[in-house]
């Protein structure tokens, strides 16, 4: 630095004062370490219970430049339909209250001149959440990008399970860094590329110890509605199977789809189905009710609940058929107890309210909660009996009505005339029927007795006769 220039405005440390604190820095650090290593020897390391990331040195997520979780995706030219766009409106504070309206949203794309919605295509998917369905997939991207959406405050978005694929691939060495896979995969011609591949993991316990480790399976995300049977990498051939979507129930509001950590509702019993959390409820066993399928005598966590298997049957159809939740759930109502099991089990369940009303007495009054008189209801809810139907008389005989109207069947071609034609009738032989054949008997045994000899004439006419009646 030469005389003329300004002296250094400072903000930074003299040489020799920063040499001095570095290696002031350095000593502290070495006896903090040595304190440090020296205080931990008392400490039994089996007692602390450890829950260990997998290894750092196997990558367990690896994304394609460009693709993330919050990245728009768009349909391509060898999609097919129908080609849906989620809209929802930002907001800051997910507990805002905001609401959209399906007529309302249909209005702004009309006064927008938005083109390419079929009729019918806008619905509801939700409090703050709508679909939009176009006739092409140009006008569905075009729809997206489209910067009249930017400013008002509305989000769109084509859904994933519209746009990609997800399947496992296997024995896959755990040594394996997943950006080196994935850059050395090759595809079919029909299927897109891979643009994300996450790594599985397994836990195990040992000693108190929960450890997860990387598995040789590998999930994969490809582009495009098709799923391709098999990939390649280094020429080798790796099958890929359809990934099953996991079922996740929140432990706070025990709904299904997301975990307690992401939960915003009010929190819900998982024993007596009350506004409250489950760990520190005092219900027995026998007085148990599911929340799920409204009446069940067991746990809303249990995995044996109607709710549950129907739960697992819609994450099935969603990942073979690559439909939303809303759609899978359509096919399958939920796992209701009908009014008839209600009743059928009325008395066994007033019984169970009655034990736990005493056992609520003999509780202290500090854990019993007191009703308040403008929630308590001082009608009688009264359960009668289903009463029997009467039975109905016949009101005729439809197989002696059709003996009587229908005709009687005949064996002869031309019908039959009689009643009664299975009774049988002997023909009697009429006094007429052998009358030519007496007049020619009398009539030889007449000529016989002649001595001369009959005329030629008479003998040729008796012939004829005696031919005419053999």
């Amino acid at each position: 630095m030469s005389s003329e220039d300004p002296p250094d405005g400072g903000g930074g440390k003299p040489p020799d004062l920063a040499v001095f604190m570095d290696c002031t820095s350095n000593l502290n650090t070495t006896n903090n370490r040595s304190v440090l290593k020296r205080s931990a020897d008392h400490i039994h390391i089996s007692e602390i219970k450890k829950n260990r990331p997998p290894s750092e040195s196997i990558q367990s997520v690896f994304s394609v430049p460009g693709f993330d979780i919050n990245s728009k995706l768009l349909y391509s030219a060898s999609d097919k339909g129908p080609f849906m766009v989620f809209i929802s409106k930002s907001m800051s504070d997910p507990s805002s209250g905001v609401l959209l309206k399906a007529l309302k949203f249909a209005q702004f794309m009309y006064r927008h001149d938005i083109k390419g919605v079929i009729d019918g295509g806008i619905k509801s998917l939700g409090r703050n959440k709508l679909s939009v369905q176009f006739s092409s997939a140009e006008e569905a991207n075009n729809f997206v990008g489209n910067t009249v959406l930017s400013q008002n405050n509305f989000d769109a978005t084509i859904p994933r399970f519209q746009v990609t694929r997800m399947g496992v691939v296997r024995d896959i060495p755990t040594d394996w860094s997943l950006e080196e896979f994935v850059s050395d995969i090759v595809t079919p011609p029909n299927c897109g590329q891979v643009l994300r591949a996450r790594r599985l993991n397994f836990k195990t316990k040992k000693d108190n110890t929960v450890t997860w480790a990387p598995s040789s399976t590998v999930v994969l995300t490809f582009s495009g509605q098709v799923l391709p049977e098999r990939v390649f990498c280094y020429h080798a051939s790796l099958p890929v199977s359809c990934y099953q979507l996991p079922t996740i129930q929140c432990l706070n509001c025990l709904r299904f789809g997301h975990v307690r950590a992401q939960c915003r509702s009010n929190p819900r019993c998982f024993r007596c189905s009350q506004p409250h959390h489950g760990d520190n409820c005092d219900v027995p066993e026998t007085n148990v009710t599911c929340l799920l399928c409204r009446g069940g005598n067991h746990k809303a966590t249990d995995p044996k609940c109607p709710e549950h298997a129907r739960q697992k049957i819609i994450k099935q159809v969603m990942s073979q058929d690559n439909i939303s939740y809303r759609e899978a759930s359509s096919r399958y109502p939920p796992s209701k107890l009908s009014y008839a099991d209600f009743t059928a089990n009325h008395s066994q369940l007033q019984n169970s309210q009655f034990l736990f009303t005493q056992k609520s007495q003999i509780l202290p009054s500090s854990s019993v909660i007191h009703q308040s008189p403008a929630n308590s209801s001082h009608v009688k809810t009264v359960f009668r009996s289903h009463r029997n139907k009467g039975v109905f008389g016949k009101s005729f005989d439809a197989v002696a009505h059709s003996s009587i109207v229908n005709p009687p069947s005949s064996s002869q071609p031309n019908g039959c005339a009689i009643q009664n034609p299975h009774i049988e009738r002997t023909p009697t032989d009429s006094p007429d029927d052998n009358l030519i054949e007496y007049l020619t008997c009398s009539l030889v045994n007449f000529l016989s007795k002649f001595n001369n000899n009959v005329p030629p004439k008479v003998l040729f006419l008796l012939e004829q006769l005696l031919n005419s009646c053999v």
